[in-house]
């Protein structure tokens, strides 16, 4: 037992070191650990016994024969009371002030809080257009069609260096979560990416980056993709500092290998050497990381 509480500290499972402490002290008594009696009323205290009969008293349980005969279940005398009337307007009501807030609409652009600012005037309004599908048995088409919008990937978010650091954080905390490395085991950053084999989060974003951007500049020259990378806002900015923004995050990338917007189109139709200039692109970073 003082092996057991040794490894649990070791591991930092606190609620097994507990456990134990509180067996050792004589103030525990586990449920899954209390004797229980065999067929014959002998007492098992062994824990290997008492799988052996909660085993065997499982088995006969689940694994009974099947009955010879079957159930003769009657009818019942008289059927359940379900009303099978059109939904009144009572009953609209209640089902407006249940929506939930702050949900995206449908194709008609009509979200919850409108029907819930009046729900008598809704429900008086979508009364007969629910009656009528109720009666007709049949839904309008229009209210089954869905809206799909495309939300931009990863990839294009722009990354300053306080969201790089949250980033990080979390992802070595879930790596030594784990890997089940806890204090007072000191391990340091760098040598627990090497020890699961894992890259920085700094170089993950850069690769799956550049990786995206060179499926974009593989496609057609009029794709919305491709024309939305390429795309300059018009106007002048606010005076001030810039703001880091994607485009020139990628533009700096591209600068410190030498490359432009024009040549990296050219160098993306390759795949193999724009796999290499990925690469280069991730040494010269860790290079000048450290």
């Amino acid at each position: 037992m003082a092996t057991q509480a040794e490894e649990a500290a070791y591991k930092g499972d606190q609620r097994t070191l507990y456990k134990i402490t509180k067996q050792v002290c004589g103030k525990f008594r586990s449920i899954a650990t209390a004797p229980i009696k065999n067929k014959e009323g002998q007492l098992l205290t062994s824990e290997t016994a008492q799988e052996a009969r909660w085993t065997e008293h499982f088995n006969e349980i689940l694994n009974r024969p099947a009955p010879e005969t079957e159930p003769d279940i009657q009818e019942a005398e008289k059927d359940l009371d379900v009303a099978t009337t059109p939904p009144t307007k009572e009953e609209i009501i209640r089902a407006i002030k249940s929506l939930r807030n702050n949900k995206a609409p449908g194709p008609d652009f009509l979200n919850a809080e409108l029907f819930k600012s009046d729900p008598p005037l809704a429900a008086e309004i979508l009364l007969p257009l629910l009656t009528t599908a109720w009666n007709k048995k049949e839904i309008p088409e229009e209210w089954n069609e869905g809206v799909i919008i495309k939300i931009p990937k990863k990839e294009c978010w722009r990354m300053i260096e306080s969201d790089l650091c949250k980033l990080s954080s979390f992802h070595t905390k879930s790596l030594r979560k784990i890997a089940r490395i806890f204090w007072p085991r000191y391990i340091s950053n760098e040598d627990l990416l090497e020890q699961c084999q894992q890259e920085t989060m700094e170089t993950i974003i850069i690769r799956r980056r550049w990786r995206w951007i060179g499926h974009v500049l593989r496609k057609e020259q009029d794709a919305i993709p491709r024309v939305a990378v390429q795309w300059r806002p018009e106007g002048h900015r606010k005076r001030g500092r810039p703001k880091t923004t994607w485009r020139r995050t990628v533009e700096a990338e591209a600068a410190t290998m030498g490359q432009s917007w024009g040549t990296l189109r050219m160098l993306a139709q390759d795949r193999e050497q724009w796999k290499e200039f990925v690469a280069a692109l991730i040494a010269y970073g860790k290079k000048g990381s450290k």
